[in-house]
């Protein structure tokens, strides 16, 4: 089969190659990938950026979606011929991969291949983050940092299934954010910030702030925060890691909550499960939209990966085999 493998932790390194297909194992299932979702977090493990590095050689990728062709001993969850979405630590740029059961969900009947897969990374962690981590509630204000990416588009949709008032802050996609949902999209840059969302907030000031970017945009955005507000931290996709002086969590009596999904997941198999269903009851209801804006074949991988790394994309991406 074809798959991408990195050999080294750079770019040069990485090449589509033909090896073979996968067994699964007992308790695992094989999927024949129709769609693999790319995100930032793959972009930057597959070139050694990430905080956890894959033995090598390894394959990269983390979701996917696709039809089970094999089933290991004792699997008792799925038969070929299903149509699932799974969470692939590793391997799901690919033609196959295998996965334990555990770590895949049949796909509702209307979801297509490609929505299914970027919906547990991208959506699960915004699921996450506002339900487990920072136990956003009806009627509270969220401030979205990078809405216009994957996990801060997928904020603001969940944000608003969930009762919220939601402002996205983003240097693009507008329009797009506005359609999501948001009731308020302000942009420029963090120096504008803090006045731009203070305008909105007025006195009341905000309950939480979504941050998938770092950079020089968390500071202005906790200061944004109200007396007992939250700050999640998801990843740095803005820049570098910042250092929040500890002063104002201290006076604003705030705290800084950090979401890692991929340990989250393996820590709590039975809760990773319940968010996927609260996913797909959103879906059926509207009240999510997984969409996907750029499609590339397996073969342009490095092409995808190179928009993703610049922060060139206007939305989702995936790869097909």
């Amino acid at each position: 089969m074809a798959a991408v493998v990195m050999r080294d932790w750079h770019a040069d390194a990485i090449a589509l190659e033909r090896v073979p297909p996968p067994i699964p194992a007992p308790g695992q299932i094989r999927i024949r990938i129709k769609a693999t979702g790319l995100s930032y977090v793959d972009a930057l493990t597959a070139t050694g950026g990430y905080q956890d590095r894959p033995a090598l050689p390894g394959i990269p990728g983390s979701e996917c979606a696709g039809t089970i062709d094999a089933v290991g001993a004792d699997v008792t969850s799925f038969a070929v011929g299903d149509r699932v979405c799974a969470l692939a630590i590793g391997g799901a740029w690919a033609e196959k991969v295998c996965i334990d059961e555990g770590d895949a969900d049949l796909l509702p009947d209307t979801m297509g291949f490609d929505a299914g897969a970027v919906v547990r990374v991208g959506y699960g962690t915004a699921a996450h983050a506002l339900i487990d981590r920072v136990a956003l509630k009806a009627g509270e204000t969220l401030l979205v940092l990078g809405a216009g990416g994957s996990v801060g588009g997928a904020s603001v949709e969940i944000g608003k299934a969930l009762g919220a008032r939601v402002i996205a802050a983003t240097s693009r996609a507008h329009g797009k954010l506005a359609a999501l949902g948001a009731d308020h999209v302000v942009g420029g840059a963090p120096a504008t910030l803090r006045a731009e969302v203070e305008a909105i907030a007025e006195r009341s000031g905000i309950d939480v702030v979504l941050d998938p970017l770092g950079g020089g945009w968390t500071e202005p955005a906790f200061r944004t925060l109200r007396p007992g507000g939250r700050h999640a931290v998801i990843g740095f996709a803005g820049g570098a890691i910042p250092a929040l002086p500890t002063n104002l969590p201290l006076l604003k009596e705030a705290a800084l909550v950090g979401v890692n999904l991929g340990r989250f997941v393996r820590r709590e198999p039975g809760a990773a499960r319940r968010i996927m269903q609260s996913l797909f009851a959103w879906f059926r209801d509207g009240a999510i939209r997984p969409t996907v804006a750029h499609r590339f074949a397996l073969t342009d991988f490095a092409e995808a990966m190179t928009l993703v790394l610049e922060g060139r994309p206007d939305g989702r991406i995936v790869l097909r085999p």
